[in-house]
C-alpha cells in the first residue's frame, strides 16, 4: 500500500511539472514575449542600456516606446522622434530613458528596466486576435504623444514595424531593426 502511494505521489509530481509553464518570458528567452493575457507581457522585460543589448531589435521596441512617450533626450527640450529608434541605444536613447524613467518613477537612471517596462506594460491595448496560446494578438502601444502597433505572433513573440516599415521580432541577441 505504501508503496502505491508513493508511486501515485511520484506519478502526479512528474504531471504537475510537465504542466508548470512560465507564465512569461525574460530576457533570456531572447525576445519580448508574453503568453495568455498580456497585460503582464512586458512586467519580466529589460534590461537595456549602453552596454546590454545595445545593439538590437529589443532596444528599438523601447526606443519605439520612448518616441511614443515623447520623451526628451536632451535639456532643450528635443523630444525623441520615430527617426531616431535604429536598435542602437546609445547617449540619446540613455538620456531619453533617464527622462521617462524620472517622470514616470522618479528615478534618475538611464536603463531601462523591468520596472520601467512594467509601467509601459500598461500601455498596451488589445485590437484584435486572441489571447489563447498558439494565436496570434494584435496590441497598440498608446504613449502619451504617438500610438504605435504591435503583434504578438503565435509563438508569443512581439513583433512591430521599423522607421523603415519592415516588420520584425523584438528580439535582444540580434538587430535587423533599420
Amino acid at each position: 500500500m505504501k508503496k502505491k502511494i508513493l508511486a501515485s505521489l511520484a506519478v502526479l509530481g512528474i504531471a504537475l511539472t510537465a504542466s508548470t509553464v512560465p507564465a512569461e518570458a525574460k530576457t533570456s528567452d531572447g525576445w519580448i514575449r508574453g503568453y495568455d493575457g498580456y497585460g503582464d507581457d512586458l512586467d519580466d522585460e529589460g534590461m537595456l542600456n549602453t552596454y546590454t543589448f545595445e545593439n538590437s531589435n529589443a532596444a528599438c521596441f523601447w526606443q519605439k516606446i520612448l518616441w511614443a512617450m515623447g520623451a526628451e533626450y536632451d535639456r532643450d527640450g528635443s523630444k525623441f522622434t520615430y527617426r531616431m529608434a535604429d536598435g542602437i541605444f546609445g547617449p540619446k536613447t540613455a538620456q531619453a530613458t533617464k527622462d521617462l524613467n524620472y517622470r514616470i518613477r522618479k528615478v534618475s537612471s538611464s536603463d531601462a528596466t523591468k520596472e520601467i517596462f512594467y509601467y509601459m506594460g500598461n500601455r498596451l491595448v488589445k485590437t484584435g486576435g486572441s489571447t489563447a496560446r498558439g494565436k496570434d494578438l494584435y496590441l497598440e502601444f498608446r504613449g502619451e504623444s504617438y500610438t504605435f502597433r504591435i503583434k504578438r505572433n503565435s509563438e508569443g513573440k512581439y513583433t512591430f514595424d521599423d522607421r523603415n516599415g519592415n516588420h520584425v521580432q523584438a528580439g535582444y541577441r540580434y538587430r535587423t531593426c533599420q
